[in-house]
């Protein structure tokens, strides 16, 4: 048994896979991937060699033009979702990665946040609390 996976008869053969994996060098989805795939073609190359994907998503060239936050910057990342059709999670992966930018919403509700814990670390009702 290693570390809580489940394994079929034919990996738990395997005390080469074992050793990689327990010793935290080879991620198992790894093995168990080019092992899948040296099943299908038998050619060691091609289950080694590393495919590019192509970014074909929806946050292209154009979609992060439309995303900018300079021509309105009061509108709220939802609208913005709600007007491009798409969802809120990739209108804030856009921002944050894409555009380089940060909420000043959240950057505020953050601090708020904090420094409400802080004084409740600092003047709680048990004493050595900090």
């Amino acid at each position: 048994e290693i570390k809580g996976y489940k394994w079929n008869e034919e990996l738990l053969r395997s005390a080469f896979v074992m050793a990689l994996v327990n010793s935290g060098r080879v991620n198992l989805r790894t093995v168990q991937r080019i092992t899948k795939k040296l099943e299908d073609t038998w050619d060691a190359e091609t289950a080694i060699k590393r495919t590019h994907k192509e970014n074909e998503g929806a946050r292209d060239t154009d979609f992060v033009n439309k995303a900018r936050v300079e021509d309105d910057p009061i509108r709220s990342m939802r609208a913005m979702s709600r007007d491009l059709a798409c969802n809120e999670k990739t209108i804030r992966d856009c921002v944050s990665e894409d555009l380089r930018r940060r909420s000043y919403k959240m950057q505020d509700k953050r601090r708020v946040k904090s420094t409400k814990v802080i004084n409740n670390l600092k003047h709680s009702k048990e004493p050595r609390m900090l």
